[in-house]
Parts: structure tokens; sequence; C-alpha cells
């Protein structure tokens, strides 16, 4: 169930029925494109209206603590909410708003420490489900936090994930950011976040980062409440002190920058035994986002700070895949930090490699666990099955054990930066754009002078060959694409754009065999993402095998079911079969999955629907 845009207008009556009964409506009638966009429009903008107010997300917990709770919902038009809680299902006590609200926030104190409390709220007649929190612990006792990152878009791995945890019985969520694809897209919000983590987030609060897939949009502030309004705060949980930063769109720009001063202040007036921070844009990784100026400029600002005041973990995102530093320090005498990367929840994930940093790595879907009893910390990550792949014991009771840890640090000063290389590669990539675009060779040219340059700065940069195979083959030079790209697989065959140039360019020579050969083997390297089927399905399509094609978009929805190009490009074959009634659904499908706010791409479905219905 969804309701209207939190700050959007009420459409026509028509276009109150829910999702399926509005997709039906496109199916049964014969109306112009311009009325059929409408129509779809109004499905993502206004679902369900009954006679009385409804219950349309949550409720979820916020802003946990030794006395109090925040506790929010939204209803699909303006009640006053009213929540009764108590430490029994008889509640005995209730709380109300003053008045009506669509997002309804209510903020519970007086409670005592460490205690399960049963609370439902209300919304006119609708009410909740019978639930119970629990306050936050005190100082002494053990806590367990469950960190999770880039749940963005894949709602189906997102709520397995969502399941395991719950098993874990945590204390608290904390979420490294991209909660959802778009973060304007209303509609996403619940198909992406709330629903598939509803089963988890009604009982345990959580502590969300900005993403930069939120895009700074005010519906993150609005579902999240957050304090002052700002991206980043702080809380205190048990004997722990956790921090949420927030990095994008060039913020943290310096030492002067107001959130760098928050920081500062903050963790030098925490007296907490343990610090945590949260920041989406990874500080250390071995992914995609490696070679990136953006990340050695917040690198170098904020690992001395970190270090400085004692922060003992700093977890993120961004990149798709779980990975943990060996512990990283600067100065003489202070505790390093080590840096967990946790953005395997639920998105497509992504290749990583090994850097000088690296104690552990791995592309897989899973969670971090983080427990804390006392001076002793335990972190385990695991997989989405609940199976421990990685484990770090920081013990500052064992003077043995925490003097090895700390012995075990990298120096910052030795890690090698490729800043240089970095910034060759972001000039060549928008140099190709622009060459591209305008069809300038001599554009190309330079783009490509300066990835050679970068891929002798730092000979392991295989993305800066890759694209010197990919500006090659734009230029016709495929014999010399091909060698540079074979080197690429060589160099890293976990990085997919090789595989995924090489296909294109065997297709071009009608190479069908290698083509085919090539995609399999991508498929071993990211069977966790549809696009080697989505390539193999292009490969049969041009051999005019339109069923194995088929076959192909069918096995890459079963992987990833919300991706919409692959559902019009299977809606599109459908049709050359003459497969219409599978065509339609395809296509609505794709409805389901868009972003709404692309109203370019929207339209384009309508009429191909529209095209499909008067044939």
């Amino acid at each position: 169930m969804c309701g209207e845009p939190v700050t959007g207008g009420v459409a026509g009556a028509d276009s109150q029925a829910p999702v399926e009964r509005r997709l039906q409506f496109i199916a049964r009638r014969r109306v112009t494109a311009t009325a059929l966009l409408a129509v779809v429009l109004a499905l993502f903008s206004v679902c369900s209206r009954p006679a009385s107010a409804e219950i349309i997300k949550g409720p979820y917990l916020r802003n946990v603590k030794a006395d109090g709770i925040t506790v929010m919902w939204e209803s699909d038009r303006p009640t006053i909410g009213v929540m009764h809680y108590g430490k029994t299902a008889d509640y005995g006590s209730v709380a109300a708003e003053k008045e009506p609200r669509r997002i309804h926030e209510i903020v519970i104190s007086g409670l005592d420490v460490e205690t399960p409390y049963h609370y439902r709220v209300w919304s006119g007649k609708d009410a909740s489900e019978d639930r119970v929190w629990r306050t936050a612990v005190r100082p002494g006792s053990p806590f367990r936090a469950v960190y999770i990152g880039d749940s963005q878009s894949n709602p189906q791995v997102f709520r397995k994930t969502i399941a395991r945890i719950s098993a874990e019985s945590p204390d608290l969520i904390l979420h490294t950011g991209d909660l959802v694809s778009h973060g304007r897209t209303y509609s996403e919000w619940e198909r992406f976040f709330f629903a598939p983590a509803r089963a988890l987030i009604d009982h345990v609060a959580i502590f969300p980062a900005l993403g930069n897939h939120e895009g700074n949009h005010e519906h993150y502030y609005q579902f999240f409440s957050l304090p002052t309004n700002k991206a980043w705060y702080s809380f205190d949980f048990g004997n722990a002190h956790f921090v949420v930063l927030d990095a994008n769109q060039g913020r943290l720009a310096g030492p002067d920058d107001p959130q760098v001063k928050w920081l500062i202040d903050d963790l030098r007036e925490s007296k907490a035994q343990w610090k945590l921070v949260s920041v989406h844009q990874a500080v250390f990784t071995s992914g995609g986002h490696n070679y990136n100026a953006e990340r050695y400029r917040v690198k170098n600002l904020l690992h001395p700070i970190f270090e400085k005041y004692g922060v003992d973990m700093v977890f993120s995102g961004h990149d798709h895949h779980y990975e943990r530093t060996l512990p990283i320090k600067a100065g003489h005498g202070a505790r390093p930090v080590t840096y967990v990367l946790s953005g395997n929840s639920g998105t497509p994930l992504r290749y990583v490699g090994k850097q000088s940093w690296t104690a552990f790595a791995e592309r897989v879907f899973g969670y971090s666990v983080v427990t804390i009893a006392g001076r002793r910390l335990e972190l385990q990550a695991k997989n989405i099955d609940g199976g421990v792949i990685d484990h770090l014991t920081i013990d500052k009771g064992d003077g043995a054990a925490d003097s090895k840890y700390v012995a075990s640090a990298l120096v910052f000063s030795s890690i090698v930066d490729h800043e240089e290389a970095a910034r060759l590669f972001q000039e060549a990539h928008e140099l190709a754009n622009q060459g591209e675009k305008q069809k300038q060779p001599a554009l190309l040219q330079q783009a490509l002078a300066k990835l050679d340059s970068a891929f002798k700065l730092a000979p392991s940069f295989c993305e800066a060959l890759v694209a010197m195979g990919q500006i090659n083959r734009a230029l016709g030079r495929e014999d010399l694409a091909i060698e540079q790209l074979q080197q690429g697989i060589r160099l890293m065959p976990v990085y997919p754009a090789s595989y995924e140039e090489l296909i294109k360019i065997y297709m071009n020579r009608r190479q069908y065999d290698e083509a085919i050969r090539l995609t399999r083997e991508w498929a071993k390297v990211e069977p966790d993402k549809p696009s080697p089927d989505v390539a193999l399905a292009g490969v049969y399509e041009q051999q005019g095998k339109i069923k194995d094609a088929l076959a192909s978009l069918l096995r890459a929805l079963q992987i990833v079911p919300s991706e919409p190009k692959v559902h019009i490009a299977a809606a599109r074959l459908y049709e050359k079969q003459g497969s219409r009634s599978e065509a339609q659904k395809h296509y609505e499908e794709a409805m389901k999955w868009m972003d709404a706010e692309d109203t370019v791409a929207l339209q384009q479905v309508v009429r191909d629907i529209e095209a499909l219905r008067r044939h």
C-alpha cells in the first residue's frame, strides 16, 4: 500500500485505486499516450484513499535512549496520531499529537532504562499491531549493534538481509546510506526501504547516514526527524558514542567546515569507552571508488581527527562489498582506527580488489555485527545466510591482546595514493564524454593520452587500462582494444567492464561463440548481477535466436526482479514473438520499478503499451 507524496497534490478520483487496479485499468482501456502517462504518474503519487485514514508506513523507531524513544509512522492523510504504550500489552499510557499530520512523530520520555515496552499506534480507526522495543542499556551492560548499507535497489535481497538480522536480536541498527535509488522519488521509500525493513525497524531503532542516492532530499529529513534537521549527529548507547557524518556533495570542505568543527568538539567532549563513526563515502576502499580524488581528500582530512580523538571504528558504504582494513595510525602513542565497509545489504554487488590496507575483502551480501561488552568489542561480518566471513576482537581490558592489536597497525604515512593518476583519469573521462557527444576524435585522442599517463603512474590501475580499450574500440582500433581489454582481465579478473567491451567487439565481428564464452566467464565473476545474462540475450537476439534471448532475460530477472530496463527488453522480445499478454505484463512490471520522476522514460513505456494494444 502507498500514499500520496509528502509534498504532492491530489490526483483525480479514478487514480485512487491500488497499484494492481491501476495497472488493470491501463490494460483494459484505450486512452491517449498523454492521458495514460497521467494515470501512470498518479499511480506513483497517490495509491489509496479509503474512507478512513490508513497507516501506510511504519511504525518505526528512532532515537532510542535509556529513558525514551521516538516512534514514527505515516498515514495516507493528516490525522492526530495516538500511541498506547506500557510494560505490558495492556499499555496503560497514552501519548497523542496536538494537530493532524501525515508523518507522525511521538517522543516518549521518563521510561526505565534497559526495559521492554509494548506499543501500538493509531491513525483514525487504523491501528498497528502490538510491538515491543527495549530502552537503551546501562553503560556497563553489553549490547549489539548491526551495520547495513547500500540496500537501495534490490528489495528482494534486502528483505532476506533484514530477516537474518532480526535473528541476531540487535539493540540498534545503523545504516551507512543509500537507502533508496532516487531520494526525490516518494514511492521508492516504501518499495525499496520501509516495506522490506518493516519487520525489523518496528522494534529496533534505526540510525541512518545520508547517502548520495538520497540526493539530500527533504524526504530523508522528514522520514527520519534528524536532530536540528542536519545530516550529521551523534548519540550515546551503553558505553559507546556513535557519530554519523555527511560526506556528500562536497561536504567536509576542510578544517573550517562547520561539520568538521562540530565533529572535533563532539569527539573531544565524549568520554565514552568506545567511539564509532558512520559515513557513507568510504575513507578506505579496494573497490571502484579507490581511485577517487575526493576520497583522498576526505581521508587526509578525517583520519587525523579520528585518531586524535579516539575513534575506534569507522563504518561506511558507497562501494558494494564488505571490507575491513588493518588498524591504521599515524601518531606515536595514539590508538589506531579500523575501517569497515559494509555496503553489501541489498543493492547489486560490485568488484573489489586488494590494497595495502586490506585485511579482508569479499564481494558478498550481508551485514556487520558489533557486540560491545565493557572494554571488549567484537566485530563479526556475516553473509546473507548468517555465516561468519570475517572476525575481529579489540579487547582494551586484555593488555597483551590489545598491545598486539595496536602493534599490527599500518602506518598512515606509508599508504601510497595515486592522486595524479586519479586526476588524469577524471580528466580523461570528461574528455571522452565530450568527444563522444560532439563526435570529435581529437578529444578522444587527448583522453587516451591522459589514460596512458595514468596507467604508467599506477600500473595496477586496471580501470584506466580498460578505459583505453573502450576508447580504442570507439575509434575502430579493435585489435588494439582487444589486446588492452584482455590485459585488463589478466590484471583484474573481477573487473566487469573488460568482459562487456570485449563482447561488443566480438558481436560486431559476428564471432558469437567467443562472445557467448565471455558472457559465461563474466557470469562467474558477477553471479549476483543480471548484466551477463542481459549481454548474452543481446548476442542471441543478434543471431535471431529470440527464444534463447528471452530465456537469458528471464534468468536476469530471477537475479534482480526490480530491473525495469530488463523488463522492457523482455517485453519487446515477447512482442517480436507475438506474445502480447506477456509483453504487456513486463511493460507493467517495468513501470512498478521505474523512477517516477523520469517522465520521458515513463512516457515511452506508455506509448509502447498503447501501441501493443492497437495491434
